[in-house]
């Protein structure tokens, strides 16, 4: 699926990236290696838009594929037109935007540079750790009103199995 190892390297899977543009994985390999014949004859740094990579499909054997930059959606996005080139470029787009959310919740706040954001996920963070320090309270005390209930069962299994004897 995606990639998220750093805002640079953000990228959607070949496969993916064909099924929200409504083609044939093959058939947008086929595209994507025209594309790179292009940019390279123009010298232009094809890792900026597709990267070369393997996935091993379900009988266990190696297949191409790239990984998708956003560079490289929005290059294919201006190659659609219509409804499904606007379909492809909001969902690329959320795509992105989605995990690009994700990275931010990854890093901690005194991680992040800008003051604004760093002060936002802070914020964040201290909303998350409110709200699971109610959960395990709300969880403690669910267990204490039940625990009475559960040992009243327990004694009174126990006090069947001694009288069937």
């Amino acid at each position: 699926m995606s990639n998220l190892k750093s805002r640079e390297k953000l990228t959607l899977d070949s496969r993916e990236v064909a099924k929200m543009v409504g083609k044939r994985h093959s058939d947008l390999l086929r595209d994507i290696r025209n594309y790179s014949e292009y940019l390279n004859e123009s010298k232009i740094a094809l890792v900026n838009f597709f990267i070369v990579s393997r996935y091993t499909d379900g009988k266990g054997e190696a297949r191409p594929n790239y990984q998708v930059t956003k560079k490289g959606c929005e290059f294919i996005a201006h190659k659609l037109t219509g409804q499904k080139g606007t379909e492809f470029t909001a969902t690329y787009i959320n795509k992105f935007h989605e995990m690009e959310n994700q990275l931010l919740d990854f890093q901690d706040s005194y991680m992040i540079e800008d003051p604004i954001k760093r002060a936002k996920v802070w914020i964040k963070e201290q909303e998350e750790k409110r709200e699971l320090e109610l959960t395990n309270k709300r969880q403690e005390q669910i267990i204490g009103e039940l625990k009475p209930k559960a040992d009243f069962i327990i004694i009174i299994n126990l006090l069947k199995k001694v009288t069937a004897i």
